[in-house]
């Protein structure tokens, strides 16, 4: 099954993320979690594709 998110992560950034930035912090919160990178994460899901 795939599904089609909507990500909103919020936090303190040091510095203005660039896209390899989004990539790493999306990666840390799909495997850790959002609370392991001290970001708060929400998602709505759009659409599921069976």
């Amino acid at each position: 099954m795939k599904a089609i998110l909507e990500v909103e992560i919020t936090g303190e950034f040091n510095e203005p993320l660039t896209n390899d930035g989004v990539v790493d912090i999306l990666n840390a919160v799909i495997k850790d979690g959002a609370d392991s990178v001290c970001l708060d994460a929400n998602y709505r899901i759009i659409e599921v594709i069976e």
